[in-house]
């Protein structure tokens, strides 16, 4: 671990004044973000896959270029590193579609449980005259008027708020969380992209996800080790933004994205030089794993490729056979 440790020391020092570069790309990608968030979430859902993954992949791609080749930042860089993302070799860098997929899963299990939880602790504490609200809101819906129902809620439009509160922000703090470490880790694989330029990306993405299944206990050992600052800064931005936001307005929405920007920059911004340079020696230490999974993936498409070969001349061999055979009956045939 200590190794690890130093060679990551080792590219943040070799990355210099790289760092204030990454703080200010990060800290304008947050303040967008928050832009964005509060005008509609909708957008923030198209900004990801359009605008956040790709920016990052081009700013992390320039930060190598700078680094390795003495080459000033230019617009025309991050604009050059943008289009390659959307490339069939790169598209696949953070596994976009499969880590929504699992990501809907996630939402939807979380607010599930903190759904119940939240209500029946409200209910059987009776926090804020939990049980006398839910009794009259039953008796407001049986009623099947639409006024008394509006009028109820208007009512105890306070004790709703609180409600939602505590049932909207843990799930998409965990879903923020979620997004968090999927990208980090899927992201993990930008160096083999760039570093095994021969293969196309869907055979890259294999060969990372297999290293990650045969090593598992060691690079999630590693990438923890590395990473943990990250999660406390982010998970402290979460709260420290959240609680800001609730002066602008007292909403899921806005505590939320208040408290995403502000996690973003706390980790992303000040942390991002680490960040960069933690992914890149993580990569680093575990590349002879990625070599033998390489090896190991070619080995068996090779005998999967000579199998279907030879159960092909097998089946020319026995279709050959069945000929031979009835031409000896015709020519058997024929003789009488």
């Amino acid at each position: 671990m200590k190794e690890l440790f130093a060679k990551r020391n080792g590219l943040l020092r070799k990355n210099g004044l790289i760092a204030v570069i990454i703080f200010i790309f990060f800290g304008l990608l947050a303040a967008s973000f928050v832009a964005v968030g509060l005008l509609t979430y909708l957008l923030v859902a198209l900004t990801i896959p359009l605008f956040i993954l790709p920016l990052s992949f081009s700013f992390q791609r320039a930060v190598i270029i700078l680094r390795d080749n003495n080459e000033t930042l230019t617009f025309k860089m991050i604009i050059e590193g943008y289009r390659l993302y959307f490339s069939e070799r790169f598209m696949s860098t953070f596994s976009f579609f499969k880590t929504i997929l699992w990501s809907i899963l996630v939402y939807i299990a979380t607010t599930i449980i903190v759904d119940l939880t939240v209500n029946l602790s409200f209910y059987f504490t009776n926090y804020m005259g939990y049980q006398e609200f839910f009794h009259g809101l039953v008796e407001a819906l049986e009623s099947l008027n639409t006024e008394t129902i509006y009028q109820y809620i208007q009512t105890h439009a306070d004790i709703l708020t609180v409600v939602e509160l505590y049932v909207g922000l843990p799930p998409l703090a965990i879903l923020s969380l979620f997004f968090l470490t999927s990208f980090s880790i899927s992201g993990t694989s930008l160096f083999l992209r760039f570093s095994s330029l021969k293969y196309p990306g869907n055979y890259l993405a294999l060969i990372h996800t297999s290293m990650i299944k045969a090593n598992r206990k060691k690079f999630y050992g590693r990438y923890l080790a590395l990473n943990w600052p990250l999660y406390i800064l982010f998970i402290g931005g979460l709260a420290l933004g959240g609680y800001l936001g609730s002066f602008y307005q007292i909403s899921v929405s806005s505590i939320f994205t208040f408290g995403l920007m502000m996690g973003l920059f706390l980790s992303l911004g000040l942390y991002g030089a680490v960040y960069i340079a933690n992914k890149e020696a993580l990569y680093n230490s575990l590349i002879d794993d990625y070599k033998e999974i390489d090896s190991k993936m070619r080995d068996d498409l090779q005998k999967n490729i000579s199998a279907q070969i030879e159960a092909m001349l097998k089946e020319q061999d026995s279709l050959k056979e069945l000929e031979d055979n009835e031409e000896n009956k015709n020519d058997s045939n024929e003789s009488q």
